[in-house]
């Protein structure tokens, strides 16, 4: 009787070892098939026997029960994260299992360039299909995104750092803002706010001289002119006509800037209002960020364009409307 026992467990052991072993097998064994790659989407809700359903049907997998039976070993059901997955196959179960627990979820490098606009990023990451125009636009505006991140304005205009960053599909509109945000305080330094401190200027309003440094030249290498001349102006008091302040305060700007648009009152049109806009126009780079904070010291007071990407700057309105006769007037003719 008890060598029947005996052999029972003992058969009994076996059992348990061999499904250990066949399951263990399962698990680092990739399915048959050849080199390729597949990119999948799961969704939020889905359950673990759908998932699983979805991978077999795309053969990344082999055996629903089989990988349900492994997901429920490492009590996985619950742990799925939802988003678009990329599988270079073959590829062994318990990759598969532990790729989709841990939310490696497949990733685009979006470049942000320097001087957008927010509405302007707002397209970029919606035609990525990173996050949707108006679900990014509404979170960049909101009062509780403004409060946690201590921003005075109402929006994000500015905050937004132009970069390179590696976003997955369908993401969180927060937690993308959360991306630059981040990254503009790994760029604006706290000795860049003492210098701020230094110029008696607020945060908000070098970010707004910055951006206009950025929208009226593209040559590093005069930023920090113009800059000299927008500090210059405003220390005089004069007014600092920026035709990029102007065409931001116009909605759906076609491109044509008229006399009729420099007369017409807006927040932004500083033809009319004295000192700086309200707020940024766009979102500088870290070039017209140290441009804002140091301007060359000179006394220009105006500059006009070139025509060639560069600008020719003056001392005083004699040499600027001769200047301007040149470059823009006699051009014209």
């Amino acid at each position: 009787m008890r060598r029947r026992i005996l052999f029972i467990a003992a058969g009994g052991v076996l059992l348990i070892i061999g499904i250990l072993a066949y399951g263990l097998i399962y698990a680092v064994t990739p399915p048959a098939g050849g080199v390729s790659s597949k990119t999948i989407t799961l969704k939020k809700g889905t359950t673990f026997r759908q998932v699983a359903l979805t991978l077999e049907k795309d053969g990344v997998i082999e055996g629903v029960t089989r990988f349900i039976l492994l997901g429920r070993v490492f009590n996985a059901g619950h742990q799925v994260k939802a988003g678009e997955y990329c599988f270079n196959l073959p590829i062994s179960p318990w990759r598969v299992l532990r790729k989709i627990t841990r939310g490696q979820i497949k990733t685009y490098t979006i470049t942000i360039p320097e001087g957008y606009a927010l509405s302007q990023i707002a397209d970029i990451l919606d035609s990525h299909g990173i996050v949707s125009k108006e679900d990014f636009l509404r979170e960049a505006s909101s009062a509780e995104m403004l409060s946690r991140y201590h921003i005075d304005g109402s929006d994000l205009e500015g905050y937004l750092f132009p970069d390179s960053y590696a976003w997955s599909k369908d993401s969180d509109p927060a937690a993308v803002i959360q991306f630059f945000l981040r990254r503009f305080r790994q760029v604006y330094t706290p000795e860049m706010a003492q210098r701020a401190a230094f110029l008696d200027l607020s945060e908000r309003e070098v970010l707004t001289i910055a951006s206009i440094v950025e929208r009226e030249t593209s040559d590093p290498r005069e930023r920090p002119l113009v800059s000299a001349v927008i500090h210059n102006r405003l220390g005089k008091g004069v007014r600092l006509q920026s035709d990029p302040t102007v065409i931001y305060g116009i909605p759906d700007f076609n491109g044509n800037l008229t006399r009729e648009n420099l007369r017409r009152y807006t927040p932004y049109n500083t033809y009319l209002i004295p000192g700086l806009p309200p707020g940024p126009i766009c979102n500088p780079g870290l070039s017209s960020i140290k441009a804002a904070l140091y301007p060359t010291p000179v006394d220009y007071l105006y500059f006009v364009s070139k025509n060639d990407g560069t600008h020719h700057f003056s001392r005083t309105l004699e040499e600027h409307e001769k200047a301007v006769d040149k470059y823009q007037r006699r051009r014209k003719r």
